[in-house]
C-alpha cells in the first residue's frame, strides 16, 4: 500500500513509518518527482484490508465504515492534515478529491459532528494524464473550524469598515 506526501510533510511521513513499525510492518520511503515522497507499507493484511475499507484508486476512495461509529473528529483531522489544507488568508478548511464518494462521506462525518460544510463541484480541469480530471471540494468555514482538534480559528480582530456612510 502506498502513501504519497509533499516533500515538506516530513512529520506525516515519520508518523506513517512509526505506525507501520508498531504494527510489525515494513516500509520504504522513496523520493518522487515534483517534490513528493512515497511511503510504501508491506506485510500483514494491509494490502487486503486498506483497499477493502477505503476503496481502490483516487476515484474509488471512501471513508471506512467503522470511522462513522467512533473516531470521527480524529479521522477528519488526519484527513485534512494529509489531503486538505487551510487557506492562509481566510477562515476556511478545504478538501479536494477526485472521489465523489469520499467527499460525500466526509460531508456526512462533518454533519455528525454538528458542522455544516459546503460541497462544491464537479470541477473539470486538465489533470496530470491525457484525459481531463473531475474533482469535488468540501469547505468548512469560520466558527466551525473550532470543531477540529488540530486546527484553531485565528484571532479574528474587529475590522473597521472603510466604507462608512459618515466619516469620523
Amino acid at each position: 500500500v502506498g502513501f504519497t506526501f509533499s516533500s515538506h510533510e516530513t512529520g506525516l511521513v515519520e508518523e506513517i513509518v512509526a505506525t507501520a513499525e508498531t504494527l510489525g510492518l515494513s516500509t520504504t520511503v522513496e523520493p518522487r518527482p515534483r517534490n513528493a515522497v512515497r511511503v510504501k507499507v508491506f506485510g500483514g493484511l494491509t494490502a487486503l484490508l486498506l483497499p477493502a475499507w477505503c476503496g481502490r484508486g483516487a476515484k474509488g476512495k471512501r471513508v471506512p465504515g467503522f470511522v462513522f461509529q467512533a473516531v470521527r473528529q480524529h479521522f477528519l483531522d488526519g484527513l485534512y492534515l494529509g489531503d486538505g489544507h487551510r487557506v492562509k488568508t481566510r477562515e476556511v478548511l478545504m478538501l479536494t478529491s477526485a472521489s465523489r464518494g469520499l467527499v460525500e462521506d466526509v460531508e456526512v462525518l462533518w454533519l455528525l459532528q454538528g458542522v455544516v460544510p459546503s460541497r462544491k463541484g464537479p470541477f473539470h480541469q486538465r489533470g496530470l494524464g491525457r484525459l481531463p480530471s473531475t474533482s469535488w471540494r468540501l469547505d468548512v468555514y469560520g466558527f466551525d473550524i473550532g470543531a477540529s482538534h488540530v486546527y484553531r480559528r485565528r484571532d479574528v480582530a474587529e475590522r473597521r469598515n472603510r466604507y462608512r456612510l459618515f466619516p469620523s
